[in-house]
């Protein structure tokens, strides 16, 4: 008896351990932009810091990586000249090809699909001012989500968010970009709320899958540093997640799972590294570590090769 006891405490133990190992998806990597080789590249590296690779090396500058599927990545790349050119990069032969948005409506600059693709949001300008736009993918009930020729607010962040089930979008918005507020769009309603009446700057955010919650990248001009915030969606609730003045904390992405974010921070050195956390502040780790600059993270799944 006393034998059968401990060969199942042995057997709880590693299925413990087993959990623990499984913290993350097998195939969850972290990209992020990096000039450790002397250029400036697109690197990703395990969420516990293990494997790093570098995934380009050109001699442009190579940054803002978006996940698009397990097989690409897709960045921009700096040229001589100081242009902003999207591609797309192979994840498998780590081929680059230039990219072109196939936009859905002529003047678009920037889109969003929802996850049905059934729905799409996209930036334009009009009457000289760029404003937000919601329409079916046919084309059919187009409507402006914004009202920055009437209100006087003409800049416009790039980084719209649907919620869960897609009835609300989160932007940022202000007179310039030195004074955004969060503001939620309700689809149904046609009305937007302003959740900070008070203009930041904003460098990233992003809904929490509850729907309750935003964490927010914020920083007041003048007077602090770019922090991360948990903020709840009536406004009430303002969180610090971070606090290191002189440094910041930048360019939060939540996981897929919803359980984690990643970020950059400056706070063990001047250039920057990756950095992991819960949501809710916890559980701090540090992902990379060197004397380069590290940051822009984003989740992505990197399949080996079959």
């Amino acid at each position: 008896m006393k034998k059968h006891f401990l060969l199942l405490l042995a057997f709880l133990w590693a299925c413990s351990n087993s959990e623990e190992i499984q913290e993350f998806d097998e195939d969850l990597r972290i990209a992020f932009v990096s000039n450790r080789g002397g250029t400036i590249d697109i690197y990703s590296i395990n969420p516990d810091g293990s494997e790093l690779k570098q995934l380009t090396n050109t001699e442009d500058r190579n940054s803002f990586p978006e996940y698009v599927s397990p097989e690409r990545l897709r960045f921009t790349i700096v040229d001589k000249e100081n242009r902003y050119l999207k591609h797309e990069l192979d994840l498998h032969s780590l081929e680059i090809t230039p990219f072109v948005m196939d936009t859905v409506s002529a003047g678009a600059d920037f889109q969003w699909f929802s996850k049905d693709s059934s729905k799409i949001i996209y930036r334009a300008i009009q009457n000289d001012v760029l404003e937000f736009f919601l329409m079916n993918k046919n084309g059919s009930g187009r409507k402006r989500i914004t009202r920055n020729k009437e209100t006087d607010t003409p800049a416009l962040l790039p980084n719209p968010f649907w919620n869960s089930d897609e009835t609300k979008i989160a932007y940022m918005n202000g007179p310039d970009y030195y004074n955004q507020s969060l503001k939620i769009y309700d689809i149904e309603t046609e009305e937007t709320s302003i959740i900070t009446p008070r203009g930041y700057m904003n460098s990233g955010m992003f809904w929490h899958k509850n729907d309750n919650t935003f964490t927010l990248n914020i920083k007041v001009r003048d007077s602090t540093t770019y922090e991360l915030w948990n903020i709840d969606v009536d406004g009430n609730s303002f969180v610090p997640l971070t606090d290191n003045p002189g440094l910041g904390s930048l360019h939060p992405k939540i996981s897929p799972d919803g359980k984690w974010m990643v970020f950059e921070s400056a706070r063990d050195d001047e250039a920057g590294d990756i950095f992991i956390m819960r949501l809710d502040g916890t559980d701090l780790r540090k992902i990379t570590s060197s004397n380069a600059y590290d940051g822009r993270p984003e989740w992505i799944y990197e399949r080996q090769k079959p």
